[in-house]
């Protein structure tokens, strides 16, 4: 045995260096094989059998690991053994399933090569590694899944998505059914995203891109618009998108969702003529009604005039009460007709309280920045709330507005300090025809707000003043 000056033997150094080169292995999953191409007997490293979970014993030959290969990969795996060891191939690389001792299988990445030949050229000698790859392939194959229903769902969904650069360009388009007519994505993409869309309202979606550019949006919704074909098609389009910034707050790409809305705007069209055409008429017959009424009160006035016997005369008062509930009954159809004729808008509620008469209250409006998605009649409700506190808030002075978060939505609050709502009145104040006016003000406003799923109700304690709640679901409101 030689020994260097002291230290180890050349066989103990290599005996060291084997077993840090064992370590090293086993702790990447990695295990060594060798095979004896005269006598096809095999040799492996501690790791294979671990890895495996048989005796070492099973396993003398090459052959006998064919019994634990998987029955889909065995040809597979023979041919290459087989050509490697007749030497027609100096090395292969082969990913196979190995049945382990558990009964479970294994995915195997075998990496072999020729070591060793004779005077003739024969192989003598194959070496190999081994490497448990079954985590690997099983994230391999989730991947592979995620992006075939990715793709599936690109190529399938009835939306357009897309992306777009800081200039405006196409990135991306996805295959959807009747994305621009008979624009295919191969098309547009690099094409500025303008040129897709109608000449009347390139400059509105613009002016929109730029503004969520300039304010650092994240996300805009709803924005509506119309696209042009490449026949000249025209269809109308909802935009919904979120916007990526760096760190620094630059625009880096915009990615969105283009739903079509061409027969939902078909369907608003046709609605908004036959509701035209539905008031002209409700507004012909109304004229008419009420002229005739007005000559019914008036010959009423001279019949009272002329008579001169009592039972008569109450007869007639009761005809008029009639004529006069004839005539507030067709008022009331002016206002209500009104109701979600015009698609809801977002109205700032400083704006809507300006606009209605206060009379002798002063009003302290802690909504000023609130803004609420409803009927554009929506300055009538404040306006009849106001005329309730003028009419039938006794003693009141002053009208307070406010506004707090309940169950992640809006209440706001209209409160007066006058004589309140008794507890039995609280439901029967929104009934249409109730109160000593026209009855109309209250349920005009609980109509006008359901439209957009809003609410209202009273909930004051009565001698200390009414209190009117607004109550607001989530997306209804925003604050700027």
């Amino acid at each position: 045995m030689v020994q260097r000056g002291g230290g180890l033997s050349t066989s103990e150094e290599d005996h060291v260096r084997y077993n840090r080169l064992m370590t090293v292995m086993g702790a990447a999953g990695v295990s060594w094989w060798e095979v004896d191409c005269r006598t096809g007997s095999i040799t492996f490293s501690d790791q294979s059998i671990s890895m495996l979970g048989y005796r070492p014993e099973e396993f003398t030959s090459y052959t006998d690991f064919t019994r634990i290969i998987h029955p889909d990969d065995l040809e597979g795996v023979i041919e290459a053994t087989e050509a490697l060891l007749t030497g027609r191939i100096d090395s292969h690389q082969i990913e196979y399933r190995i049945r382990v001792a558990d009964g479970t299988d294994i995915w195997i990445s075998d990496t072999a090569s020729i070591a060793e030949r004779d005077d003739a050229g024969d192989p003598v000698i194959c070496v190999g590694l081994v490497a448990d790859i079954t985590e690997r392939k099983r994230v391999k194959e989730a991947l592979r899944e995620s992006e075939r229903k990715y793709r599936q769902l690109m190529e399938n969904v009835p939306d357009v998505i897309f992306s777009l650069d800081s200039s405006g360009n196409i990135l991306f388009l996805n295959e959807a059914p009747a994305l621009f007519e008979d624009y295919t994505p191969n098309m547009v993409v690099g094409k500025p995203f303008l040129d897709l869309i109608h000449p009347t309202d390139r400059e509105m979606v613009l002016s929109d891109f730029l503004q969520a550019n300039e304010e650092g949006r994240e996300y805009t919704r709803g924005l509506e618009f119309r696209c042009v074909g490449r026949e000249g098609a025209v269809t109308w389009k909802e935009l919904h998108s979120h916007t990526r910034y760096d760190e620094e707050g630059r625009f880096i790409q915009e990615d969105g969702v283009l739903r079509d809305i061409t027969e939902r705007k078909h369907a608003e069209e046709a609605l908004r003529i036959a509701n035209h055409k539905f008031q002209i008429l409700t507004g012909i017959t109304r004229h008419d009604i009420l002229n005739q009424v007005m000559v019914l009160q008036g010959f009423l006035s001279f019949a009272e005039e002329m008579s001169v016997d009592p039972i008569q005369s109450g007869y007639l008062n009761k005809v008029k009460k009639a004529a006069t509930a004839i005539q507030r009954d067709s008022e009331f159809t002016r206002a209500y007709e009104m109701i979600g004729v015009d698609k809801p808008a977002w109205l700032y509620i400083h704006d809507l309280v300006a606009r209605i008469d206060n009379g002798h209250l002063s009003i302290r409006n802690e909504c000023q920045d609130i803004s609420l998605y409803a009927d554009p009649m929506l300055e009538k409700v404040f306006s009849n709330l106001m005329d309730n506190t003028l009419r039938h808030g006794e003693g009141a002075t002053t009208v307070n507005l406010r506004s707090s978060i309940r169950d992640g939505g809006l209440v706001i609050c209209w409160e007066d300090d006058g004589a309140g709502v008794p507890d039995d009145l609280k439901e029967k104040i929104f009934r249409k025809g109730f109160g000593k006016n026209t009855g109309f003000g209250l349920f005009l406003a609980r109509e006008i707000l359901s439209i957009t799923g809003i609410s209202i109700r009273e909930t004051g304690v009565y001698g200390e003043g009414a209190r009117f709640e607004i109550l607001l679901p989530d997306g209804a409101w925003c604050a700027s």
